[in-house]
Order: structure tokens, then C-alpha cells, then sequence
């Protein structure tokens, strides 16, 4: 799947997994579709012995360049489907850097 549009709307992405407040793993790819992050640390949690790690939670990270109606990060039903695997909660950053960009192309002029 072609994936190289996400450059133009996403800044960064990142997903880590908590359990108990407690940081279990957080994604280190530096892909900017969320859903090979949350592959990365879905089977990161699959290789842990005992699979003590059900019912924590995915925080996803996302900040986008621009936002509009039905921009934010696209969860594929795989990724659904892994993360109900686990039995685990999905919580959302979601952040835009569309002022920050604005302001930086903008001059303002004082009187």
C-alpha cells in the first residue's frame, strides 16, 4: 500500500502500550502510518512470556501538519482486531501543527 501522501499530513506518530501506568513498550519505528506502529508493539507484546500484558492501554501519539474533518490517524481493522486481541483500550494525542505552521508563514505588522 502506498503510504507516501502521509507525508504531507503527518508530523510524527508513536503508540505505546501501558499497563497499570506502567510503560510496557513504545513504538520506535519511524513510519509515519499508525499502523505500523501499533504492529510494531502488538508483536512486541506477543513475544513477552506468560502474556501478562492484556487489558493495558494504546496510547497513540499523532500530530498532524494539517487537520481537517476525517484527518487524525486511520486505524485499520488489523490493527482493531490485534488490539481487542489483547483485550486492551485504545487512548488518542492527537495534536496539529496547523498554527504553528501559520504563524511561522505570517508576518505581523505592528502599528
Amino acid at each position: 500500500m502506498d503510504n507516501s501522501w502521509l507525508i504531507d499530513y503527518v508530523a510524527a506518530v508513536q503508540v505505546a502500550y501501558f499497563l497499570s501506568e506502567k510503560t510496557i513498550y513504545r513504538s520506535t519505528s519511524n513510519s509515519l502510518d499508525v499502523n505500523d506502529h501499533i504492529r510494531e508493539v502488538a508483536d512486541h507484546l506477543a513475544s513477552l512470556p506468560g502474556g501478562d500484558s492484556r487489558g493495558g492501554t494504546f496510547d497513540i501519539y499523532y500530530k498532524g501538519k494539517r487537520m481537517f474533518v476525517g484527518d487524525g490517524p486511520r486505524i485499520s481493522s488489523e490493527s482493531i482486531f490485534r488490539i481487542a486481541a489483547l483485550q486492551a483500550d485504545i487512548g488518542q494525542d492527537i495534536y496539529c501543527m496547523c498554527n504553528e505552521a501559520r504563524v511561522a508563514n505570517q508576518s505581523s505588522p505592528r502599528d
